[in-house]
């Protein structure tokens, strides 16, 4: 009975033991997996601001672009409006030029025609 009850208790203290080894192995591991989740939520972090400046720079390019987009339409209408008031004011050029030259015209018929009258008072 004793040698059974020594064999028991010595059996006891072998998985008390072997039961502080698996513990100690179980908390190893769980501080390993801690410190593993740990640096896998940092660089998951990371990707995220990575990932976001990303986003933000392409929206960004996205919105210089849009606003090239915009300047050069704005630029083309300014630019065609341009033209046509060139070509609005040519053409008004060319009227008061030939508007000129026929009142030229004009006075120089009317003041023959005033100086014909008074010849012909005297």
């Amino acid at each position: 009975v004793y040698k059974r009850q020594v064999s028991t208790q010595s059996t006891g203290k072998q998985l008390e033991q072997k039961l502080e080894e698996l513990n100690e192995q179980l908390r190893k591991q769980k501080q390993e997996t801690e410190k593993t989740q740990k640096n896998q939520r940092k660089k998951e972090k990371e990707l995220k601001m990575l990932l976001k400046e990303a986003q933000e720079g392409e929206t960004t390019k996205t919105q210089r672009e849009d606003v090239i987009g915009k300047l050069s339409v704005e630029l083309n209408r300014l630019s065609e409006e341009l033209k046509s008031k060139t070509t609005e004011l040519t053409d008004m050029q060319e009227q008061y030029s030939i508007n000129s030259k026929n009142m030229e015209s004009r006075i120089s018929t009317l003041t023959r025609e005033l100086e014909n009258t008074v010849a012909d008072l005297r």
